[in-house]
């Protein structure tokens, strides 16, 4: 497989694994049905992708100009994305006040663990789904 492949392959699986973890962490944190979380799970996918557009590729753009693509700066590019994602969507929500870090901590350590599963599979996914 190719690093194209590879690319694309992380690209399409990072979000389903990012807003699993959105849909459990926020599932568990208010409360709520089962059901209701499973509703939500497309549009917080979506959401996800978004996210992974906007913040995550010009992040890995970087990360290949810098040649420094490794599991600690996927991990860190993926903290960025995440909080630089929660700072966006309070600004186009009108939020007057800045969140405080408690507030933003989940999505960067959400984003981190995105970021991370984004090099995982972009990198094993060349060894072991190799063409036969």
């Amino acid at each position: 497989m190719s690093r194209i492949n590879a690319l694309l392959v992380a690209f399409f699986g990072t979000p389903p694994i990012t807003a699993l973890l959105f849909v459990v962490y926020f599932g568990l944190q208010m409360h709520s049905n089962a059901q209701s979380m499973v509703m939500l799970y497309p549009f917080i996918c979506l959401i996800c992708g978004l996210v992974e557009v906007f913040f995550g590729i010009p992040l890995l753009c970087v990360g290949f100009y810098l040649n420094a693509v490794k599991w600690w700066s996927a991990f860190l590019g993926g903290a960025i994305a995440g909080t630089g994602a929660i700072l966006a969507f309070r600004l186009l929500a009108g939020a007057a006040k800045f969140p405080q870090t408690h507030e933003v901590f989940p999505y960067s350590a959400i984003g981190a663990i995105g970021g991370f599963a984004f090099w995982l599979i972009s990198t094993l996914a060349p060894a072991t789904w190799r063409k036969v």
